[in-house]
C-alpha cells in the first residue's frame, strides 16, 4: 500500500467563481493556521521587528493576536512616516513625554463582497495613555524632536542594561513588548539578540553558554523559562514573570562566569594507576 500526503493551493482567476472545493480548502487553510496559534496568548506571533535603512526606521511584516483575532501586516510599515507627521504637531513642545509605539484595537470595520474586515491601527502615544485592553506595545522611548536613531553603538551588555531604564534613556526599550509563544509572553528578538552578542563576547565561555546561544541563533525568541534554567546553574534565581529581574540575574551570570572561571585551581597530574593481581601462582 503506497500512502501519500498533499499540499493544497486554491488558486485564484480573475471573472472565475469561486466552487465549493476551493472555499472548503480555504476555509480547511484558515483552521489550521489558527489552530496552530489556539494556545498562544495575546501579543506579536512573528515579526514586527525594527530596522533602519538609509535613515528610514521600519517595522518588518507580523502577525498580532489580540482577543482571539490575528492582524496581518505583509508588507514593512515605515516608523519614520508617524514620527515625521508626529513633528509636525508638535513643534512647539518643550517637553515631550516618554513614549509607546503601539499597535491599538480600532471600531472601524469594513465589509466588501461578504469579507468583513477588523483593523489595528499604528499610533504614537504618551506612556501613560497605553491601554492593555487594546493595545499592543511595539516599543517604548523618551521622545526627541527630530531624533531618528531608534539604537546607539554601546557595547551589548550597556545596551541590555538601558533596557531596564525606560525614560531615563533615549534607547528603544523593548521590556514590554510581547512577543507571544504557546501559553507565555516572551522578551522580544532584539533583547535575545543582545543577550547572544554578550554571550560570544564572554572571555570564559562554558557548555551551557554555547547551548543557550545557538538557541538564540536557532528559535530567535525563548520561553523564558529557560532562561531561568539557565540562570538557576549559576545560582541565581529568578521570577520568571519579571522580565526586569530576569536582565539583571543575566547580567549578574557574565561576571560569575569570569570570577568562577579564575578561581579554579591548577589541573593536577595524577601518577597511572598501577593493576594489581592476585591469584594462585601470581
Amino acid at each position: 500500500m503506497v500512502y501519500s500526503i498533499k499540499c493544497t493551493t486554491v488558486n485564484f482567476e480573475s471573472g472565475k467563481l469561486l466552487s465549493r472545493e476551493m472555499l472548503e480548502q480555504l476555509e480547511k487553510q484558515a483552521g489550521l493556521f489558527l489552530n496552530h496559534y489556539i494556545s498562544y496568548p495575546d501579543g506579536i506571533l512573528y515579526g514586527f521587528e525594527f530596522s533602519e535603512c538609509d535613515g528610514i526606521i521600519s517595522l518588518s511584516e507580523g502577525a498580532i493576536k489580540k482577543n482571539g483575532k490575528v492582524y496581518f501586516s505583509d508588507g514593512r510599515i515605515s516608523v519614520t512616516d508617524i514620527l515625521d507627521a508626529y513633528d509636525s504637531c508638535h513643534k512647539n513642545n518643550e517637553h515631550i513625554p516618554y513614549m509607546a509605539l503601539v499597535f491599538r484595537e480600532s471600531d472601524d470595520i469594513t465589509e466588501a463582497e461578504c469579507v468583513v474586515s477588523s483593523c489595528m491601527k499604528l499610533m504614537l502615544v504618551s506612556d501613560y495613555e497605553t491601554d492593555s485592553d487594546k493595545d499592543i506595545v511595539l516599543a517604548k522611548f523618551q521622545y526627541n524632536l527630530g531624533s531618528r536613531i531608534w539604537k546607539n553603538n554601546a557595547d551589548p551588555e550597556s545596551a541590555l542594561r538601558n533596557q531596564l531604564l525606560g525614560e531615563k534613556c533615549y534607547d528603544y526599550s523593548f521590556l514590554d513588548t510581547p512577543y507571544s509563544m504557546s501559553r507565555e509572553i516572551t522578551f522580544s528578538p532584539f533583547i535575545f539578540s543582545l543577550m547572544a552578542e554578550c554571550l560570544e563576547k564572554k572571555s570564559y565561555f562554558t557548555d551551557k553558554d554555547f547551548t543557550l546561544l545557538a538557541m538564540i541563533h536557532q528559535e530567535k525568541i525563548l520561553s523564558l523559562n529557560v532562561l531561568c534554567s539557565y540562570l538557576r546553574s549559576y545560582g541565581i534565581i529568578c521570577d520568571k514573570n519579571n522580565k526586569s529581574e530576569i536582565i539583571e540575574g543575566f547580567l549578574d551570570s557574565l561576571k560569575i562566569t569570569a570570577e568562577e572561571k579564575k578561581n579554579i585551581p591548577a589541573e593536577v597530574p595524577h601518577e597511572k594507576k598501577k593493576t594489581v593481581y592476585s591469584g594462585i601462582g601470581l
